[in-house]
């Protein structure tokens, strides 16, 4: 027969047996309470504790257990209230007076006890800090606090957002901030590396060695030998053949010394050594000329005998315009005036005597009325010139004339005198190929000059005189 159902007259009236009588046994498939199903117990687990599932309405086993001699593990944390963590009728731990304290556990050894009450006093006392301000750290076991920042001793925080591996550390006003290889460079204003650069790097180091570049961003070492040759350079100055100033030479308070070459023997056209400017002249042979060096070269020979130095005007120009004979010990000094031309600039015989004569003999005095060409053997003669009209006299050329060559000439007449140069000659302050006059009427019979070929042979000195005489330029 079809099964009856046991239905209630009205929601909530009626129940099933009473509190002092129960039935003995029940079976069901699903049990509601309130409309919904009252789940069935879960599969129990040996030693765990049972917990409530508000929401299911119904016990289920929890992740804590409790062994048989009642140790509890598997607790996460324990939330304890003001009163403290009671153990039995003890409280072990606390903070009545602000400061957390480790109490009434018998087991612990002072010394443990101690440690703990330090840690626990350290970490309540703690301010607690925002995390840009400070951060706290275990140093030795006790807790202490840093303040972020960059002064000495504070934590620097990393101030930047995109930080990435491999940059480098720069500090900003809050902490360190990333930079990239390029940026670095450019805040120290430095310069990336080059191939001229890692050329140099890659060197060996060679005491006394100097670096050439040998192509572009190449370089190379190279030995002081290497390097006088690379520049065309010379290692002492006496490689130097033909060395040439700069300047001016100051001899530093120095003397100035000429070398002594080996003994040249005469000869009509004579040659002269280049290892100095000093020479002895053997033999007895007539000097007709002098080979040529530089110009510029001056000498200074001595001869040890006699012979003769011709004097010709152009190759060998000799004082007084004639030649010499030397003696035993005399000396004379040439300059090169022109490439192997000669002039002696010095002559000093032995005996002491003069080359030219001091004062001409009264045979040399000469007389003249019309313009008159004083020649090359006019040397150390006096002339006049007698006429109360203008008149000239016109001199021969210095270099024909030969330095050291001199004569006189006297205004005799009223007339004016004119002393006219050769060429582009001078006379004293003269321009070239100028003049030297005497125009004054009242010194006839009184004025004179005694004009001297210079030693550089292009030009007259006056060395006597008397007279208003004046130049021309």
């Amino acid at each position: 027969m079809a099964t009856r159902f046991i239905v209630p007259r009205a929601d909530t009236e009626g129940q099933i047996g009473e509190s002092t009588l129960q039935w003995g046994k029940g079976y069901f498939v699903e049990l509601y309470q309130n409309g919904s199903v009252i789940p069935a117990p879960p599969t129990s687990v040996d030693n765990r504790l049972a917990k409530f599932n508000l929401t299911a309405g119904a016990v289920q086993n929890s992740g804590i257990t409790c062994d048989d001699s009642n140790n509890l593990t598997g607790v996460t944390s324990i939330t304890v209230g003001n009163t403290g963590l009671v153990v039995g009728t003890s409280t072990p731990f606390s903070d009545s007076t602000g400061t957390l304290t480790l109490q009434n556990i018998d087991a612990l050894d002072a010394t443990t006890e101690a440690t703990i009450e330090a840690a626990i006093d350290a970490l309540a006392n703690l301010t607690v800090l925002g995390s840009s301000t400070g951060v706290v750290y275990v140093t030795s076991g006790t807790l202490s606090y840093k303040t972020l920042g960059i002064a000495n001793t504070n934590i620097a925080p990393i101030d930047h957002a995109s930080v990435a591996d491999n940059d480098y550390a720069k500090f900003t006003a809050s902490g360190l901030e990333g930079r990239e290889y390029s940026e670095v460079l450019s805040d120290i204003g430095a310069q990336a590396s080059d191939a001229s650069l890692t050329s140099i790097a890659g060197l060996t180091y060679v005491s006394g060695s100097f670096i050439a570049l040998t192509a572009a961003d190449t370089y190379t070492v190279r030995t002081y030998a290497e390097t006088l040759s690379d520049i065309g350079a010379l290692a002492n100055v006496v490689e130097d053949t033909s060395p040439q100033l700069g300047g001016t030479l100051d001899s530093n308070s120095k003397q100035i010394r000429w070398s002594k070459g080996s003994d040249v023997a005469s000869a009509n056209a004579l040659t002269l050594g280049a290892d100095g400017n000093i020479f002895d002249i053997t033999g007895t042979t007539a000097i007709t000329s002098i080979g040529a060096l530089a110009i510029g070269t001056i000498v200074k020979l001595h001869f040890d005998g006699i012979l003769t130095l011709t004097h010709d005007g152009t190759n060998i120009i000799l004082p007084g315009g004639a030649s010499i004979t030397t003696a035993a010990g005399d000396e004379a000094e040439f300059y090169e005036y022109a490439s192997g031309d000669w002039i002696c600039t010095k002559y000093t015989k032995a005996d002491g005597t003069g080359v030219v004569s001091s004062s001409p003999s009264p045979r040399t005095s000469e007389t003249k009325t019309a313009n008159y060409t004083v020649t090359t053997s006019d040397g150390a003669k006096t002339i006049e010139m007698d006429n109360a009209a203008a008149r000239i006299f016109t001199l021969p050329a210095a270099s024909s004339a030969g330095a050291g060559f001199w004569v006189k000439l006297v205004k005799e007449g009223a007339g004016t005198v004119t002393i006219q140069t050769n060429g582009t000659d001078t006379i004293a302050d003269s321009g070239a190929g100028d003049t030297l006059y005497n125009s004054t009427a009242g010194e006839a019979g009184y004025a004179n000059v005694v004009l001297e070929v210079a030693y550089d042979a292009v030009g007259w000195l006056i060395v006597a005189g008397h007279g208003t005489w004046v130049t021309t330029d």
